[in-house]
């Protein structure tokens, strides 16, 4: 499962030295961890939603990651639909 390390806590994320020790702190975690931790959705108004409380907060610049393979997607989905959502 991929970006399970997020979940855990930056005390022991500055101990583990190697790939092998990440693998092994993040065997644990469950994919419904990863979900309670990392926004996750396929739905692009609830990323418009998440972003838009973000920017309500005061922040400046907001930066969004793509998590998944399809980087080409994500930028025209994000593009099409999430950034014209905020700008109104």
């Amino acid at each position: 499962m991929r970006w399970r390390t997020n979940v855990l806590p930056p005390r022991l994320l500055a101990s583990l030295m190697a790939p092998e020790h990440f693998d092994a702190a993040a065997s644990f975690v469950r994919p419904e961890d990863v979900v309670a931790q990392v926004r996750v959705s396929s739905d692009v108004a609830q990323h418009a939603a998440w972003l838009r409380e973000d920017a309500e907060l005061g922040f400046d610049t907001i930066y969004v990651h793509n998590v998944a393979l399809d980087q080409q997607a994500f930028i025209d989905a994000f593009g099409a639909r999430v950034l014209p959502a905020l700008s109104r």
